[in-house]
């Protein structure tokens, strides 16, 4: 899975519609590592920043990938409101 394309995806598809404070609690019950900051001058969104440094720590743990991708899916869907669930289905399809 490419992490780097599904954090953009995910943050840009959910950050008109989700609270910073849901996203990061998502994170926060979800991954027991910290949260890293990963800078993308292209997200302005602290929404989207948000699901871009979750998403991307997720993806440098020394997890098994059944693990990572579990674990992402779980977020992502915990963060995503019903009516964008079809778009998230296809953004982590790829």
């Amino acid at each position: 899975m490419n992490y780097r394309l599904i954090a953009t995806e995910v943050g840009d598809l959910v950050k008109w519609d989700i609270s910073v404070n849901i996203i990061r609690r998502a994170a926060a019950a979800l991954f027991q590592f910290q949260i890293e900051a990963f800078p993308n001058e292209a997200i302005t969104s602290e929404r989207a920043k948000v699901v871009y440094n979750s998403i991307l720590s997720l993806g440098k743990q020394r997890l098994s990938d059944e693990e990572r991708n579990r674990l992402l899916l779980t977020f992502c869907r915990r963060i995503t409101p019903d009516p964008h669930r079809t778009k998230l289905n296809q953004i982590l399809a790829v």
